[in-house]
């Protein structure tokens, strides 16, 4: 398994549901690692949802990432607050090594060939 990630806005609002038991939880979007500032992807390198461009979806809170204190480095995601559509349910960055809920996904019944 991982953190969980989305690749629909659908998938996203599951997260977002998820999120209402625990207030926030880290997702795997990230913009951590060598020369990766401002540069956000997803920790399985699925950028089909957003183009490559992660910091530019709809969902992050209005005016994040931020990089508040230049330390916010992982993503959050809460039912809190609204995305950039004023929808409800959105991710901001936050210090990775905050302690907090997660949320992760795992495939079932995967196998490898042997």
């Amino acid at each position: 398994g991982q953190l969980a990630t989305f690749g629909s806005d659908n998938e996203f609002r599951e997260l977002v549901q998820i999120s209402t038991d625990v207030g926030r939880a880290w997702i795997g979007l990230s913009d951590r690692g060598n020369n990766n500032e401002g540069k956000w992807k997803f920790i399985d390198d699925d950028s089909t949802f957003c183009g490559g461009d992660c910091d530019t979806l709809d969902q992050w809170r209005p005016g994040q990432p931020n990089d508040w204190g230049s330390g916010q480095d992982c993503a959050e995601v809460t039912d809190a607050m609204t995305d950039q559509n004023g929808a409800s349910g959105a991710i901001q960055d936050e210090e990775c090594n905050t302690q907090q809920s997660y949320i992760c996904e795992f495939q079932i019944g995967a196998m490898a060939a042997v």
